[in-house]
């Protein structure tokens, strides 16, 4: 392990440890809202819900990184994931919200939803934020 490799754990934990544990108890208690939501099965009740997890991956990612909006703070904490396919399903989750709060008529499947929503909640736990 060169001093490079230490340098890069050493801001991989200081990007964690942003996330404090006060937040940690916030964002689950929000996500406990946001399965509230989900529960009742109504459409828009899950389109509430995937907006509110939006919201809760907002509040995550400004504790990690910087950026104006969250499309910013996604791209620059790209590093703060394990994997590629986390990271990737966190854009397209975002992506669906957008298209649900910007485009008059879209209304999303109930699936496209709930694997959206099943995205933020990976990404949140990859984060260090056990949502369970």
């Amino acid at each position: 392990m060169g001093i490079l490799d230490i340098f890069k754990i050493k801001d991989v934990c200081k990007d964690r440890r942003r996330i404090t544990g006060a937040d940690r108890e916030f964002i689950k208690a929000q996500w406990a809202e946001v399965e509230q939501l989900v529960d009742l099965d109504k459409p828009s009740a899950r389109n509430q819900a995937l907006i509110r997890a939006d919201k809760i991956l907002d509040l995550a990612l400004k504790r990690i990184t910087s950026g104006n909006t969250l499309g910013e703070r996604l791209k620059n904490a790209q590093d703060s994931f394990s994997d590629w396919e986390i990271y990737d399903g966190l854009w397209k989750a975002h992506k669906i919200r957008n298209k649900m709060v910007h485009e008059a008529g879209f209304e999303p499947p109930h699936y496209m939803v709930k694997d959206a929503l099943e995205k933020i909640r990976r990404a949140l736990e990859d984060l260090g934020v056990a949502i369970e």
